[in-house]
């Protein structure tokens, strides 16, 4: 399955030019997917934008019928996901990674002091794991975020069916290059 969703995204990127549009996109991704699997319809890729994750246009992997064209320069995140399972998403139980949702002032001494690092992360999700020292008054801090609203817990995915997922992603410059020079994604390693 991860074998087959890296070729999908391989297949994807050089689908991919200015002109086309995300419906086209989306029909020739669910094509490329063999009849092991399906694609998961309700998880996209996404348009970017300066401390936006998610900015503002979804491009799914499977024909919206969306006319709306890519264009040059267009940075974009193509993520192709499927799965052996129904092919489709639900929100299971709260996890670990978090969003800082309300910039507001809050009165507990630990949660001022947990809301100052949050900010660190431009507005962008983070995970516990990337707190300093995360334990004990922490925890009770950032629970007493979450429960305020200040900062948003996402739960964690699930395949509807309890079918695996895979997924592959590329961030991209729309028509910045060719043989995968318009793909800016960076990887330790």
């Amino acid at each position: 399955m991860v074998d087959e969703v890296d070729e999908v995204l391989k297949k994807a990127l050089q689908f991919l030019k200015p002109g086309k549009t995300i419906g086209e996109f989306g029909r020739f991704v669910e094509s490329q997917v063999s009849d092991d699997y399906q694609v998961v319809r309700n998880l996209t890729g996404h348009y970017l934008g300066r401390y936006t994750q998610h900015a503002g246009v979804s491009i799914p992997c499977v024909d919206n019928a969306s006319s709306h064209e890519f264009k040059e320069g267009d940075a974009v995140a193509i993520e192709p996901f499927i799965t052996d399972g129904a092919g489709k998403i639900k929100n299971g139980k709260p996890g670990n990674i978090y969003k800082l949702e309300q910039d507001r002032n809050v009165r507990g001494r630990m949660e001022r002091k947990l809301l100052g690092q949050i900010k660190n992360f431009n507005g962008l999700p983070f995970t516990t794991r990337w707190i300093d020292n995360y334990a004990g008054r922490k925890k009770m801090a950032m629970k007493k975020l979450v429960q305020s609203g200040i900062v948003n817990s996402y739960e964690i995915l699930k395949e509807e069916n309890g079918g695996t997922v895979a997924q592959a992603e590329h961030t991209v410059l729309i028509g910045a290059g060719e043989d995968g020079e318009n793909i800016v994604t960076t990887r330790k390693g």
